[in-house]
């Protein structure tokens, strides 16, 4: 008698059915499950693992019900299509769960150094131990993983200093999730496998004043911007805000001097919404209100078409201050915010931007389609 698999013993029909109803349901449960990641008892490795096999599901149930039930699909080029398509999307899966990791094992980092900056806060410094990465340029980031480059638990982070002349990369890092809270315990010689660098986020070539806005831990890409502006004709201005005084950063790194004036372009400016008898810095939320008091302060016009506005931080703060920048005049070209969370957050004109783009694009795509189908 002739075995069978439990979909392949089913008539057609049914087996088209099935394999359809079997890549909607993961999908929802996909999408229920990336609008739930976020959430403190939510395990990010465990949760990345089982996306990547949710998606490869879809994937395979997908082609199988697309070539088995579309109306168009006994035709050879929809065939090819459909067929070209899922062998991109398989090769994305598989360039960065295998072969990437597989590149990774020739070029390893080892821990030099980790330093306390500041509550719960650590710079990990790594440095190459034989060929190195291309050098990040400021405002992008690596994902790194730690032990085996095999391992599916890397981790997005900012570059926050780079040594041309040795190959370290500096990374600012909170320590609050289940993979940053081992920062601390690590000990010189750790080896580390890093991807990138990925990203592009920073102020153009032509911008005459910078000003960076940074929400807690949203400070670790501008210090490596820090680095590369100091001493050039750009004026900049960085904001950096906290919850507590020491959650403050004391001095940036490779700048032990007092937080008003770090170079003789780079002012620094701290708020912190819970202040000390000792502190000596702004108090309150960082509104437009803490913003527009310091542009005026250190003498920057925000809507100078040369004033460039950089946000990095928690979405609600960045969402709020995009949109009060836009009302006192700032263009929105003129703004940039380096998201760690993408909410959708209506309240951002970025997102607002993007928003638009795309559905233009998916709607383009969608007439382009019924075109086809028509013809």
């Amino acid at each position: 008698m002739r075995s069978c698999g439990p979909i392949s013993c089913l008539p057609a029909r049914q087996q088209s059915l099935l394999s359809g109803g079997i890549a909607w349901i993961v999908l929802i449960a996909l999408i229920a499950s990336a609008a739930r990641r976020h959430e403190p008892n939510t395990n990010y490795d465990r949760w990345r693992f089982w996306h990547a096999v949710a998606a490869l599901l879809i994937l395979v149930f997908g082609l199988h019900h697309t070539l088995d039930a579309g109306l168009y699909a006994s035709l050879l080029p929809v065939q090819y299509f459909w067929w070209c398509l899922f062998i991109a999307a398989l090769g994305s899966l598989a360039t960065i769960y295998l072969i990437r990791p597989i590149l990774q094992r020739g070029v390893a980092y080892r821990v030099e150094t980790v330093v306390k900056h500041a509550d719960d806060t650590y710079g990990l410094i790594l440095v190459p131990q034989s060929r190195q990465l291309d050098p990040p340029q400021p405002g992008q980031f690596f994902w790194i993983k730690r032990g085996s480059p095999l391992s599916h638990t890397d981790h997005p982070f900012s570059v926050a200093g780079f040594e041309p002349a040795t190959g370290a990369i500096t990374f600012l890092i909170k320590a609050v999730g289940d993979f940053t809270r081992e920062i601390p315990s690590l000990k010189p010689g750790e080896h580390f496998y890093l991807d990138g660098p990925h990203g592009d986020f920073g102020p153009p070539d032509d911008a005459r004043a910078v000003v960076m806005i940074a929400g807690g831990i949203g400070c670790a890409p501008f210090l490596s911007m820090v680095q590369r502006l100091a001493g050039s004709d750009k004026k900049v201005l960085l904001i950096t805000a906290t919850k507590t005084v020491s959650e403050q950063l004391e001095t940036l790194p490779r700048y032990p001097v007092s937080p008003n004036v770090v170079e003789t372009n780079i002012s620094w400016a701290r708020v912190v919404e819970h202040s000390t008898a000792e502190w000596a810095g702004d108090v309150g939320r960082c509104d437009i209100e803490i913003v527009t008091k310091n542009l005026k302060r250190y003498g920057i016009s925000p809507t100078h078409q040369g004033t460039y506005f950089l946000l990095c931080g928690p979405g609600p703060m960045m969402s709020t201050l995009e949109a009060d920048l836009v009302e006192i005049g700032v263009n929105l070209h003129n703004i940039d915010s380096e998201r760690y969370q993408y909410d959708l957050n209506p309240s951002s004109p970025i997102t607002r931007r993007h928003l638009g783009r795309w559905l233009g694009l998916s709607a383009g795509m969608l007439l382009l389609a019924i075109l086809a189908a028509t013809f």
